[in-house]
């Protein structure tokens, strides 16, 4: 079995309400939030989740900062990894902070649910600007059909809510199963919470609910789509102080 290695980008910066995080929230708090992808590596091949956001224009986005050091070629760089080196790319979903890179893997095989695909051609008017079509369709795609072992040691799990056809990742380590949340869990405080609470801005809260009933039946430590917290550790499994990483305090979620 693969074991692989799991790497967070930081890749920008985005201000929003908490109430768009977590759809519960009352406080009224303003959070500075990282835009994320996570690079997996067994040693030999080598996997991108998520692409990071458009190119920052000061008008679209905003409040949206992406200094240079935070592109996504600089952070891979930074891994000693080239975008011709990457083997596949698997999109949690296609808004644009999580697909707004992806010209520079020549060689990459890219993954993404149908049903995300379908929608992102024809959204709500209310979701249309998440979308730009034009960068989507810069690439070709393998479609996904619901959850799917993409190879030894990753697959994806079909959890619809946030987006129509949003996926998280399940990633085998030598500490256990992670799962990359993407944007079903911004936070981890909405994780932990009892019930979990979708963010506030989903397509239906119905498939949320039933989305987080499926996730709940899986064992995995959890990595939240736009939680500073996981940024405290530059790769999980942790490897500082002995800790293993992000996880629910329970050993997964209930």
């Amino acid at each position: 079995m693969s074991c692989y290695k799991i790497y967070p980008l930081h890749l920008g910066t985005i201000t929003r309400p908490k109430a768009q995080l977590m759809a519960t929230d009352k406080s009224g708090a303003v959070l500075d939030i990282p835009i994320l992808a996570w690079y997996l590596t067994d040693g030999e091949k080598r996997i991108l989740v998520d692409t990071g956001g458009l190119e920052p224009d000061g008008i679209h986005f905003m409040p949206y900062v992406r200094p240079e050091s935070q592109r996504l070629e600089a952070a891979l760089g930074r891994l000693g990894v080239l975008g011709a080196d990457i083997d596949m790319v698997i999109l949690t979903h296609l808004h644009w902070d999580h697909s707004g890179c992806l010209g520079i893997f020549p060689n990459a095989e890219f993954f993404v649910q149908r049903a995300e695909l379908h929608y992102a051609i024809d959204p709500i008017p209310a979701h249309k600007n998440n979308y730009d079509l034009q960068r989507i369709f810069s690439v070709d795609y393998t479609i996904l059909d619901g959850d799917t072992q993409i190879t030894d040691g990753v697959s994806v799990i079909f959890s619809p809510g946030h987006s129509n056809g949003h996926q998280c990742v399940l990633v085998d380590t030598v500490d256990g199963p992670y799962m990359i949340l993407g944007d079903m869990v911004n936070l981890m405080e909405a994780w932990t919470a009892v019930p979990p609470v979708a963010n506030g801005y989903h397509v239906s809260l119905l498939d949320y609910h039933r989305s987080f009933q499926k996730l709940k039946h899986i064992s995995a430590k959890v990595l939240p789509g736009h939680d500073p917290e996981v940024l405290k550790h530059p790769v999980y499994p942790a490897e500082e102080n002995g800790e293993l990483g992000i996880e629910d305090k329970k050993g997964a979620f209930q």
